[in-house]
Parts: C-alpha cells; sequence; structure tokens
C-alpha cells in the first residue's frame, strides 16, 4: 500500500469513529485530521469533495462492515434467530469494549440529520436500506412472503437501531440482551 493510499485508508477509519461517537456536526475538521494522523492538505487532495465526501465514504465503510458482520453469523448460525443473536452479542461486546461510545456506526449521523448535509444523510439512510433488505432475504428464506418479510424485517431493524440506542443511553449492554430474548417470538418463527 502506498503513503496516499494508507493516509486515505487512516482518514476513512478516523473518520467512521468521529461519526459514529459524534456524528456529523461533531466530527471537526481539525479532529478528522489529528485521528488519522494526516496533514491539512491531505483532506482535499483525497476528497476533493471535502468533509462531506469523506463522510460518506466513511459510513459506506462502516456499513459494509455491519453487513459482513450480519452476513457471517447469519450464514454460520443454525437460524435466523442464533444468527441474529450472535450479531447482537458482538455488537454490544464492540460498545462495550469502546465505553458504549458505538452503537450503530450511521445512527449518530441520522440523529443529527439537520446538521447533516443531504449526501451524508442519504448514505446513512442507504445503509440502514441495505440491512433491511439483508434481513428481508433471510426472513423469505425461512418462508415467510414478501410482504410479511418485509414488514418483520423493517420491525426487527426498527427493534435492533432501537436497542442499540437505548445501549448507548444506559451505557449498559442490557436493552441488546433484553432483545436478543425475545427474537423468537417478536419474528413469531418458532
Amino acid at each position: 500500500m502506498s503513503k496516499g493510499e494508507d493516509t486515505r485508508r487512516r482518514m476513512i477509519a478516523a473518520a467512521a469513529e468521529m461519526l459514529e461517537r459524534s456524528g456529523y456536526a461533531g466530527a471537526g475538521i481539525q479532529e478528522l485530521l489529528e485521528a488519522g494522523k494526516a496533514p491539512r492538505g491531505s483532506l482535499y487532495f483525497h476528497f476533493p469533495g471535502g468533509k462531506e465526501q469523506l463522510a460518506v465514504e466513511a459510513l459506506q465503510v462502516s456499513a459494509s462492515e455491519v453487513t459482513r458482520l450480519l452476513d457471517a453469523h447469519l450464514a454460520t448460525e443454525r437460524g435466523l434467530v442464533a444468527g441474529l443473536r450472535r450479531a447482537l452479542a458482538t455488537l454490544a461486546d464492540r460498545a462495550e469494549a469502546s465505553g458504549f461510545e458505538k452503537g450503530c456506526p450511521v445512527s449518530a449521523v441520522v440523529l443529527s440529520s439537520g446538521a447533516t448535509p443531504e449526501p451524508v444523510r442519504a448514505a446513512a439512510a442507504e445503509a440502514l436500506r441495505a440491512w433491511q433488505q439483508l434481513l428481508t432475504e433471510r426472513l423469505r428464506a425461512e418462508g415467510l412472503t414478501p410482504t410479511e418479510s418485509r414488514r418483520r424485517a423493517a420491525l426487527l431493524l426498527s427493534s435492533i437501531e432501537g436497542a442499540l440506542l437505548l445501549m448507548r443511553a444506559h451505557r449498559s449492554r442490557a436493552p441488546v440482551e433484553e432483545l436478543s430474548k425475545e427474537l423468537e417470538r417478536l419474528l413469531s418463527l418458532d
């Protein structure tokens, strides 16, 4: 990897971390550069669209990581509920390791959407749409109709996002653990 590629990668990783913790408005340019160990001129060199472009790319990377996590757990566990429980436990472990500063990598951006440029908000919305689609497809594989799969995927994603938000607010993994216990009933897949 070239020095320029390494700088770009570090900047994206730092931006993803800051966006998850503080939202778009809370991620200042100077803090992004310092966290990414990048000189001032490198922001516009690597991201001609500035902070907005960096934020979009960071959200896309974060969303891909969560998608891979969901895919991996849903593919390796026996049954949808077991896969979701494992994914929730992994997200709770990650949050706990960060002192509950982390939860969903896009929620802080969505929650501060009034101060967030449209392309950044749209990237966050696309991540949520992709996760809902993944859940919809998995529910279809469980034998549900397309309409029922979409309905339950929306309910499930809303429940997961809510549990992650409550986990951060209460600085406790309890909301995620409670959701994990209720998944079978929530999905009525027993």
